[in-house]
């Protein structure tokens, strides 16, 4: 059982992780849109990102599932960045990119599920999914020259990340 304070950090470090991982996204979004000379910067902190979530989970979940977890985060951010590229470089490979990364988002909703079945495997793959078709319109956005929609839609994206950090705290939680 977490105490108040355990708790209160338990979710401010889920909450800062999932904030920042939606940080280095869009940076990322717009480093690679922008031919930026700090792309190489931002794609390895985007990639070294998953450490962190790695840790909460490790210290906070005592679950077999919780390596594999980890392990598709790490490919779901790789995968993310071979998307980006994809997109904005013209690849034919975008299609199969993307059908990797709805692949990897399921199979990460079906391990969170399996850590705690009060997360519910359609609710994850709701948010999830959700968030990937914003991050797309900031993608063809960014591609097209129209940043002014980032101010409409980067707080919605916000909220999301946050409505999955709070999911996320709430089964850890109730977990123990």
């Amino acid at each position: 059982m977490y105490s108040e304070h355990e708790l209160k950090e338990l979710r401010r470090a889920i909450y800062e992780n999932a904030a920042e991982q939606l940080l280095w996204q869009v940076m990322y979004i717009n480093a690679v849109a922008q031919h930026s000379p700090a792309l190489n910067i931002v794609r390895n902190k985007l990639l070294a990102l998953p450490r962190t979530f790695e840790l909460i989970m490790h210290n906070s979940v005592n679950s077999p599932a919780v390596k594999d977890l980890t392990q598709a985060v790490y490919s779901g951010n790789r995968l993310f960045v071979e998307y980006v590229d994809s997109v904005f470089n013209g690849n034919s490979d975008k299609t199969a990119l993307g059908q990797n990364l709805n692949d990897n988002i399921e199979y990460i909703a079906n391990l969170l599920h399996k850590i705690n079945p009060q997360w519910g495997t359609a609710e994850w793959m709701t948010l999830i999914n959700h968030q990937v078709e914003l991050l797309n319109t900031v993608m063809n956005d960014a591609k097209q020259g129209k940043y002014d929609t980032w101010t409409y839609i980067l707080p919605v994206l916000h909220k999301i990340k946050l409505d999955m950090a709070d999911y996320l705290e709430q089964g850890i939680s109730t977990y123990q």
